[in-house]
């Protein structure tokens, strides 16, 4: 079994793949990508042999996955609670590990409860905190609004999707953290969808006096996604056009077809997108923030 010293009686034991795993998934208390599966909880750190525990006085107080500059996949064990002492000695570790040639840190997907002492540390957000969203899939009887019609969502369509999307995002969270997208972006969405034959979950709006695409959702079930949930990657209204209930329609549309397929809608949304308080009302719940973070060595 493998140790390291670090200071005052602060040990790193290198874990045991599966009981690392089982620790990790139970105490960090994080389902940050709604997997809602015992065993993908278990994959999510099971690839790794850097897994480790933090020890004082025999007593396991947490662990992470330490790999080369990052820290992944923290956690704390009850009772210890001092997350800033836990991350001081897992900085000490990486400090002694890594690449000389590297000159800086990573926390990657620090949860909420971190930032502030990830900050105090010396530790900067690299990325807005985000979330997952999820509810469950049901029947609507929903009609478009009046003045719009719809097409199905095709390959052909990415540019035009594209377009809109970058419109709709202008100078939103989403444009700031992600730039714009590209018509490969958008291709490479559609033809996700395509190979679970659920792409009819997603929606096209066009103004019916001028036949311009004024709204999208590209929503169905990704071929990777675990226990077959349906997911909405992009949805968007043309500002000229909000507030004329197209994003309920294409949610509540989404929810609706999806309900042949899946059992459960998700999502991912920056914090402090509005966008947030139109998911809530409309019934999906948050999952935990999760945010990078970097430190700069001198």
């Amino acid at each position: 079994m493998q140790q390291y010293d670090l200071e005052n009686g602060y040990l790193l034991i290198r874990a045991e793949k599966k009981l690392f795993a089982a620790y990790q998934t139970l105490y960090s208390n994080a389902d940050t990508n709604l997997f809602y599966d015992w065993q993908m909880r278990l994959s999510d750190t099971l690839w790794s042999d850097n897994g480790f525990f933090l020890v004082h006085n025999n007593q396991k107080l947490g662990g992470a996955i330490l790999h080369k500059n990052e820290v992944l996949f923290p956690f704390l064990i009850p009772p210890f609670c001092d997350r800033a002492m836990f991350y001081r000695q897992i900085q000490r570790a990486l400090l002694m590990w890594r690449d000389p040639d590297s000159t800086e840190l990573f926390v990657r997907n620090g949860l909420d409860a971190d930032v502030e002492i990830l900050l105090t540390l010396g530790y900067q957000r690299t990325a807005r905190s985000r979330r997952g969203m999820i509810r469950p899939t049901d029947h609507y009887d929903v009609c478009l609004p009046a003045g719009f019609y719809e097409k199905p969502v095709s390959v052909e369509q990415s540019a035009a999707i594209a377009n809109l999307l970058n419109q709709a995002y202008k100078g939103g969270i989403n444009e700031q953290v992600f730039g714009p997208l590209t018509e490969a972006d958008i291709q490479a969405d559609i033809e996700r969808l395509m190979a679970t034959n659920t792409s009819d979950v997603s929606s096209l709006v066009y103004d019916a006096k001028t036949n311009l695409l004024v709204g999208a959702c590209l929503a169905g079930v990704d071929p990777e996604t675990v226990n077959c949930f349906a997911g909405i990657g992009q949805v968007g209204v043309l500002p000229q056009v909000q507030n004329r209930g197209l994003g309920i329609y294409m949610i509540l549309k989404a929810l609706s077809k999806a309900y042949y397929y899946s059992p459960a809608m998700c999502l991912f949304v920056t914090v402090g997108n509005p966008a947030e308080s139109l998911y809530r009302h409309l019934g999906f719940i948050p999952g935990p923030c999760f945010t990078q973070m970097r430190f700069q060595l001198a």
